[in-house]
């Protein structure tokens, strides 16, 4: 059996050895950010390991981690790493959905999803880098700046979660 101790911040995972590879887990995670309290409860029934579980609660911690930063780049780079987990079958999305709770699942997902607006905009910098015209560029990265200074896109979202770093690359190497 696999136990959990919380307190405070931190937690610790006690495996008891019963001679059956299943384990049957129930967590409990509390994350303060930004003035607010987000919690979760979840038991995993499903043959757990122990690598598995933890990796499962590394994950959940780095979610909980970007969602109080607010960094759509920090999100992706976490998704990148549980997308590979998921491929290799290490977890399933829906024990990890089930660890931090539904809201903060999908609070995470739209943190690092992009807006209309901000598709739109990735999209004119690909048009932009497309023409490979350095004028049409610079009317560009101005236009960027002016919708993002608005507040109707975030740029940051747009620069890292919208473009490649060989677009983000060629783009600024054109408006230079």
């Amino acid at each position: 059996d696999v136990f959990i101790e919380k307190s405070g911040d931190s937690a610790d995972v006690f495996i008891e050895k019963s001679g059956d590879s299943d384990a049957n887990v129930s967590t409990s995670h509390t994350q303060q950010g930004n003035g607010s309290t987000l919690e979760s409860s979840s038991t995993l029934s499903t043959g757990s390991s122990q690598s598995r579980l933890l990796l499962l609660q590394e994950y959940a911690q780095r979610i909980m981690e970007a969602i109080g930063f607010q960094s759509p780049a920090v999100g992706r780079a976490i998704a990148g790493d549980i997308q590979r987990s998921l491929v290799a079958k290490d977890i399933a999305e829906s024990e990890l959905v089930e660890l931090v709770g539904t809201e903060t699942y999908q609070a995470f997902t739209a943190l690092r999803a992009l807006t209309d607006n901000e598709v739109d905009l990735v999209e004119i910098v690909q048009s932009a880098l497309a023409s490979n015209d350095a004028e049409t560029a610079k009317d560009v990265l101005i236009s960027l700046k002016e919708v993002c200074d608005s507040g109707a896109a975030s740029r940051q979202k747009v620069w890292n979660s919208g473009l490649t770093e060989s677009e983000r690359a060629a783009f600024s190497a054109l408006v230079q």
